[in-house]
């Protein structure tokens, strides 16, 4: 969810800008909610894979984020991890040991509901000085905010956003820059414990009511965390000034733990890369990854701490380089089955191997991806979509936006989501659910159910006897051709029942029916001469 950031600034501004009146005694608990994922190393496969889904016109890494767009898409506040430089032009691209990356990387970024990248890490500095402020516009040119890295003094400093009408900073840094120098001290942010408990105390100064600290450190593909780690988690989580650590670098998953009552991620794994087990034992899990789902809360003391930790096991599948959330590509039948369960037990394994209590991996998303209580295997972004089904059987959420969707042929399963969306069922029976907006739904052919649910909803059966129900608000209802079955819902809705022996019900007199002469009539369960 792309959430407003206020840049960094003079105390007084950042104050004026960020911080939000604080709630009464009467008020609920304020929460919101964050989402992070693993490394995003681009290697030169993934940049073929890429230049073919752009077919001819540039580079396309939007597909292969785009799986994982609901979990990222969904939370308050949503934080990636890039690693290497993004080169405007596409000029001077590098994969090993350099990393520049072509410049829409940052669209699938976008695209995937990032709020904001930490791009403190060992690669920052692999196009230089020039190389880390063409990644910074790139991303900001977006609307995608980043930390860890500084054109200027001033934008080292943490960055602060206003989540859910809370505000929360950011840290982030890194263990250092494979022996490349820093053009300035403030290109890179470095770990030192000195200066991040000294810049976490500062972001508190400021207004900051809950302060996440991203982290690049550890030893590559191992998975227990170091005793350096560990160490450097006790310090900087006995400071009230920081709140959680979100870590990164080992491109293999770490363990979640909790440090003097805090929340520590050692390590996400890759998010997206070509590193996978084939390659050798050196790169044993190297394709698993997790996104971390934290949900924060204010305590009665005012203060905001996490209250729970959710993980989704992630995996890339082989020259497509789709992240695929691990369960919910299981059950929607997409990649490989027997290399995604055996992910899945790799990484639950790692996640809880220190018997943090607590954890959740979630099987579906989150929210989850259902689609009345089905998992859906054809799905929608948090924006306008068209989607289009298969000649078989599918379940489709839209999710949110103004989405249209075709059913094509099967008997197919669609919710509209929140939205003014148009839903057509195709060419068999179809059920169809319009969700929150004022939608217009569409039966076509075979024996429909529709349902307006909530908003002014439009509903038409088209041929074939058909049953159609208005839901909450002002529907229209339109049987069509065939024997139909119109039912009213709250609100003053209108029923044409059309060609055929229909049943039109209403649900209070507010509504108004439109029979011919071979109609019934019903308001609720009262069988009533119709009009």
């Amino acid at each position: 969810m792309r959430n407003r950031w206020c840049r960094r600034a003079a105390a007084g501004i950042v104050l004026a800008l960020c911080v939000p009146a604080t709630g009464t005694a009467d008020e609920p608990p304020r929460s919101f909610t964050i989402a992070a994922s693993g490394d995003i190393l681009i290697h030169a496969s993934v940049a073929r894979a890429a230049a073919a889904y752009g077919q001819g016109g540039g580079y396309d890494f939007t597909p292969m984020l785009a799986p994982t767009e609901p979990w990222i898409a969904e939370a308050d506040l949503a934080i990636c991890h890039l690693e290497g430089a993004l080169s405007a032009d596409d000029g001077g691209l590098s994969y090993y040991p350099l990393f520049v990356a072509p410049h829409t990387v940052a669209d699938a970024i976008a695209a995937a509901g990032y709020d904001t990248c930490s791009l403190a890490g060992n690669h920052a500095l692999d196009r230089g000085q020039q190389g880390l402020e063409q990644t910074i516009e790139l991303l900001e040119a977006r609307g995608i905010a980043h930390e860890g890295t500084a054109r200027t003094e001033e934008e080292r400093l943490p960055g602060f956003y206003r989540v859910n009408g809370v505000t929360v900073a950011h840290l982030d840094y890194t263990y250092g820059l494979n022996g490349l120098p820093r053009p300035a001290w403030y290109s890179v942010n470095i770990i030192d414990p000195e200066t991040i408990l000294a810049d976490a105390r500062w972001a508190r100064e400021q207004g900051a009511a809950f302060v996440v600290l991203t982290i690049h450190w550890g030893v590559e593909y191992q998975h227990a965390p170091t005793a350096e780690q560990e160490d450097l988690a006790e310090r900087l989580l006995a400071s009230p000034d920081i709140d959680l650590i979100l870590g990164s670098h080992a491109h293999v998953v770490q363990p979640i733990g909790r440090v003097n009552g805090k929340v520590v991620v050692y390590g996400m794994g890759n998010h997206l890369s070509n590193q996978n087990s084939i390659w050798g034992p050196k790169y044993h899990s190297t394709e698993d990854g997790l996104m971390v789902q934290v949900t924060v809360t204010e305590q009665p003391d005012g203060r905001f701490a996490a209250t729970s930790v959710e993980y989704t096991p992630t995996w890339v599948e082989m020259h497509t380089y789709r992240v695929l959330p691990v369960a919910w590509a299981r059950a929607a039948r997409e990649g490989d089955t027997a290399l995604l369960a055996a992910s899945w037990e790799r990484t639950t394994g790692y996640v809880t191997m220190l018997g943090t209590e607590g954890l959740v991996a979630t099987p579906a998303a989150w929210p989850a991806l259902l689609c009345r209580g089905r998992v859906a295997g054809l799905v929608g972004t948090a924006g306008p979509d068209l989607l289009i089904g298969t000649p078989g059987p599918d379940i489709v959420t839209g999710r949110g936006g103004d989405d249209t969707i075709h059913g094509f042929d099967g008997n197919d399963l669609i919710c509209g989501g929140p939205g003014d969306d148009t839903l057509w069922g195709g060419f068999a029976s179809d059920q169809l659910h319009g969700g929150d907006g004022d939608d217009t739904l569409y039966g076509s052919l075979g024996h429909d159910t529709l349902w307006g649910e909530e908003g002014r909803d439009t509903l038409w059966g088209e041929t074939d006897p058909d049953t159609l129900y208005g839901g909450d608000g002002d529907d229209t209802l339109w049987g069509h051709e065939g024997n139909d079955l119109l039912v009213a819902g709250s609100g003053a809705d209108r029923l044409w029942g059309g060609l055929g022996a229909d049943t039109l019900v209403a649900s209070s007199p507010t509504d108004t029916l439109s029979p011919d002469r071979y109609d019934r009539c019903r308001i609720g369960a009262l069988v009533t001469p119709c009009p």
